[in-house]
């Protein structure tokens, strides 16, 4: 069911006293382990947990086959360990699932088949929308949502457990996979399975479908299916009348249930971002009164990624920003004037001019205390990462100026120096540290440089409102955005010639493959970026030398699909493949893949003959057998179903392919089929 935030804090006393009930030792945390927004979220539902004595789990789940596994194994754990059963009526054994479970059916992919499925209640804390048709009807599921209920919901069943909803030609498909597979017949997941084992088997398992297709006794059983799935939904739509002829002979759905199917295909496919988990998280402890000025400032983190990724629109990052904004005195007891700029990125520095490497990681500060002094909202530029690099390299590699000035090119440089000469900066200036600039010079580039940039350029907004945080021991003022960006850098793994060679070795592509329970990297990853986010010294210095890093990856992957014209621009969306690139182990993973897909976009948004699509990333895996394949719509207001639009594309030409992850717009692809996916795709949508 969604529950409105305003309406949270009686929900929270019944779940606290259904978990005293029932004796629970701990809560688990299933946290979507790649996404900042998740892990600032979860630290948030952390600290209520702890600030009311309740025992908890932090478990990072890298997909919807880890989260089953991780919660079945949890739930197994609780059952053990307490000293009564949680099959009493009153007790309720409570789970908090986080940055994940709104778009999946729960009951179905976590409670199915258990005892006590009516005695457990899950806590959903998760961005995606549409919701999942089953988890609105369920009693066990609790999910914060903030959105305009819509007049009518479709009916429910037409729809999988990850929501997606096949066309009856689809339907026959699965049936044949179904068959050919055995006991996958059971689950209802057909090719959804494990990539893994559909690779390894291969043509195999497709030439076994292909057979079956053609034999009769197989043409029977798919028949008798599809005729029990409609004979189901007729009942449940009211369309049962005793006088109907056998339906097992119908080949053709009825009007009203191509209808009711065409809705529930509609409903699904408005994929959008909602309020971001860490700001429902805030509003949720808020409610209860246990948060504080870390909570808020972590729920500040979580805006700023989303909004960086452009999962939301500048609309809904406005109005989060003036919630959050408003939030700040009631922690810090510091009202401040909105016209003051005095902690933005261009103020001078407050926190030691005496630093000696001019960085903003003194020696004294990686000794010091994190303890936070003050938490201010100021004005922000699309300038990612300007208080730790150079004022020349931060114009450089910005999102924005970087698409629109071409800063990869020679002429684009020219423009870029240009810009600092209309504004008074020396070469010499620019090119050492940032906190080695002359003050006056630093104060005098938030009123220029947006001005500048919009007379010489035509590019307008570069400022934003934002937030920013002093730290005891530090030199200067950290942004939520830099903050975000460095968290997302620890996110990403990096190989060294070891590890590269483990990832081509058997053994590490079958532990892909067999999806074992050990802790996988993502995991280990996780724990890092979360101790960036507490402002660990060393893990945060950590973060931001590697999103710098980052910053050169992503522009160097763009120079070379745009200067080699790798890409497709014809049809319905855009498309590349990154077959050859010098940033191999960057470049398989998804949260690098989407930065350049990002850019790609805003280079196109800026061209003036360039229709806005989607685009489609498609880059090999390090491990060498799959390809992620990443879709991006042209802005954060139109919805995103490329999931679905590649899956059901996979399953007309019989291709492995599976959703990875929690995002809407990802899939991993086996190799050797992914260009038969994109093609057959954009053919089709042509």
């Amino acid at each position: 069911m969604l529950v409105r935030p305003e309406a949270f804090g009686e929900l929270w006393q019944q779940l606290k006293l259904g978990c005293a009930r029932a004796h629970q030792k701990g809560v688990p945390i299933f946290v979507a382990c790649a996404e900042v927004d998740a892990v600032a979220a979860s630290k948030i539902v952390s600290a209520m947990l702890r600030a009311e004595a309740m025992e908890h789990t932090l478990v990072p789940v890298a997909d919807y086959d880890e989260l089953r596994v991780a919660f079945r194994n949890a739930l197994d754990a609780a059952e053990t360990a307490s000293s009564s059963s949680i099959s009493s009526a009153e007790s309720k054994y409570l789970a908090v699932l986080i940055g994940c479970g709104a778009a999946a059916n729960l009951d179905e992919l976590l409670l199915e088949g258990s005892p006590d499925q009516a005695r457990v209640a899950m806590l959903v804390i998760d961005p995606r929308r549409p919701v999942h048709l089953a988890n609105i009807d369920s009693a066990q599921i609790h999910l914060l949502d903030d959105t305009p209920v819509p007049n009518e919901y479709p009916v429910l069943g037409f729809e999988d457990y990850l929501g997606f909803v096949p066309t009856p030609a689809d339907e026959w498909y699965a049936d044949d996979l179904l068959d050919s597979q055995g006991d996958d017949s059971d689950t209802g997941r057909g090719d959804e399975g494990d990539i893994g084992s559909v690779s390894a088997q291969g043509n195999n398992q497709i030439s076994k479908a292909r057979q079956a297709e053609g034999s009769k006794s197989s043409k029977k059983r798919r028949r008798k299916k599809v005729s029990a799935r409609r004979e189901k939904r007729r009942v449940v739509d009211g369309l049962a009348d005793e006088d109907e002829a056998d339906l097992d002979d119908d080949d053709e759905d009825t009007e009203n249930t191509r209808e009711a199917r065409a809705f529930a295909r509609e409903y699904y496919s408005q994929c959008v971002w909602s309020t971001p988990s860490a700001v429902h998280a805030y509003a949720m402890v808020a409610s209860v009164n246990k948060a504080d000025a870390e909570s808020v400032w972590f729920a500040m983190i979580g805006l700023a990624d989303q909004y960086f990724f452009r999962r939301i629109s500048h609309a809904q990052y406005s109005d989060c920003y003036r919630y959050l904004r408003d939030e700040i005195p009631r922690h810090t007891g510091f009202e401040q004037d909105e016209n003051d700029d005095t902690n933005s990125a261009f103020a001078g520095n407050r926190f030691g001019e005496s630093n000696n490497n001019g960085s903003l990681f003194s020696r004294q500060s990686l000794e010091a205390s994190t303890q936070s002094s003050r938490i201010r909202y100021s004005r922000e530029l699309h300038v990612e990462l300007l208080r730790h690099t150079s004022l020349l390299d931060a114009l450089l590699y910005s999102s924005v100026l970087s698409a629109r000035l071409g800063s990869w090119r020679q002429s684009g440089r020219r423009k870029v120096q240009e810009l600092l000469a209309s504004i008074g900066i020396p070469l010499s200036d620019a090119k050492q540290n940032y906190y080695y600039m002359d003050t006056t010079r630093r104060e005098s580039l938030l009123e220029r440089i947006p001005s500048m940039c919009a007379e010489l350029f035509g590019v307008r907004e570069l400022a934003h409102p934002g937030f920013t945080k002093s730290l005891a021991g530090y030199s200067g003022s950290l942004s939520a955005c830099d903050a975000a960006l460095a968290a997302a850098a620890m996110l990403v793994h990096e190989s060294n010639p070891s590890e590269e060679s483990a990832a081509n070795s058997t053994s590490s592509h079958q532990r892909l493959q067999e999806k074992t329970h050990e802790v996988s990297d993502r995991v280990v990853l996780f724990w890092r970026s979360s101790d960036s986010l507490s402002l660990r010294p060393v893990d945060l210095r950590t973060g931001i030398e590697r999103a710098l890093l980052l910053q050169k990856v992503v522009q160097m992957e763009v120079s070379a699909v745009l200067e080699g014209r790798r890409f497709v621009s014809g049809g319905a969306f855009r498309y590349a493949f990154l077959h050859h690139t010098q940033n191999k182990e960057y470049v398989s993973d998804a949260l690098v893949l989407t930065r350049i897909g990002l850019q790609l976009q805003t280079v196109f948004g800026v061209m003036q003959k360039a229709r806005k699509k989607p685009f489609v990333l498609v880059a090999r895996t390090q491990c060498g057998k799959f390809w992620n394949a990443v879709a991006l719509s042209p802005d954060a207001n139109q919805p995103n179903n490329y999931s679905n639009l590649l899956r059901e594309a996979a399953r007309k030409i019989r291709a492995p392919v599976r959703c990875t992850g929690f995002h809407h717009g990802h899939v991993l692809i086996a190799d050797g089929y992914e260009q038969d996916v994109i093609r057959f795709l954009h053919d089709s949508l042509a």
